[in-house]
């Protein structure tokens, strides 16, 4: 064996039996020495210079000799995993059959030998589920109850008390729905009565409406053909009105209407100048004017 270095105290200290540790100590111990003193070689290379090349020779055959150092490691590791592996699916392997052998007696003699206590423990699990079906049909949280350790005497009294509680609280409901229907009865009543009241007031409203719509399409009636009187009085007070007015005004009229004829005969002297000529047809327009004037405002008369 190597002398004792950093690789066999990590291995020790795996906890490894002696052998197993002498075994990989042999199998990587001499690659541990030569790359520990091939390491403490490369670090003295340092190449400052471009010429330098016998000691970038030795940096390229100690590269070099690591690399193979590190792939013959790594060999004998994939071999040592490959022999730990099969050793270990060869120990799996036995132990299965020993276990495969064992474990079913091993329950067989442990049902034997508690066969009264499962028995029992079967017994007060039926026991159990019964118990909590009978109180199940009281509709209750039957969990709140540690009824499971209880003697028959204990559970026939709490089931008694569960099944009082029920009959109990179901008359008390019976009672509260019994008064809840005679409540919704005499609601229903009142609201038909209500009912009742409403349409017999809407009915009398109605009829008063239509009373007084009546009433008041003949007082509108009315009051019309009182103003279609007055308006035919009306009128005919003015249309004999002002036929008076036009008999009181006829003289006068027909003495307008004269004028205008005389004022649209007047004959205009003929002048010589062009200016004459022209003053005496603005003044023929005037008169013309005139006459229309009279004729129109005479009609009114």
């Amino acid at each position: 064996m190597v002398k004792q270095n950093e690789l066999q105290i990590a291995v020790e200290e795996t906890g490894l039996e002696q052998t197993k540790v002498e075994t990989l100590m042999n199998s990587f111990g001499k690659y541990f020495q030569e790359a520990k003193t091939i390491a403490q070689e490369a670090r003295a290379i340092v190449v400052t210079k471009e010429d330098q090349t016998e000691l970038m020779q030795q940096a390229k055959e100690k590269r070099l000799r690591l690399r193979d150092i590190r792939g013959e490691a790594d060999r004998t590791r994939k071999n040592l995993k490959e022999q730990s592996l099969r050793e270990g699916n060869a120990i799996q392997g036995a132990f299965n059959i020993i276990k495969a052998l064992i474990i079913p007696v091993e329950e067989h003699l442990e049902k034997q030998e508690k066969y009264a206590i499962l028995k029992e423990e079967a017994r007060l699990e039926k026991r159990f589920s019964e118990r909590a079906m009978n109180l199940a049909k009281y509709n209750i949280d039957y969990a709140i109850y540690n009824f499971r350790d209880m003697t028959d005497e204990e559970f026939e009294y709490l089931l008694a008390s569960v099944k009082t509680q029920y009959e109990n609280r179901k008359e008390v409901e019976k009672t509260a729905e019994l008064e809840r229907v005679k409540a919704e009865e005499k609601l229903r009543k009142q609201q038909a009565e209500i009912q009742l009241e409403n349409e017999a007031l809407k009915k009398e409203r109605d009829e008063q409406e239509s009373k007084l719509k009546k009433e008041n399409e003949k007082r509108l009636q009315a009051e019309a053909k009182i103003n279609k009187l007055k308006e035919a009085k009306e009128r005919e007070k003015r249309q004999e009105e002002t036929a008076q007015r036009k008999a009181s005004l006829a003289p006068d009229k027909e003495k307008l209407l004269q004028l205008a004829d005389v004022i649209k005969s007047v004959q205009m002297p003929v002048m010589k100048s062009k200016e004459a000529t022209e003053i005496t047809v603005l003044v023929q327009g005037l008169l013309d004017k005139v006459a229309v004037f009279i004729h129109s405002k005479s009609e009114n008369l």
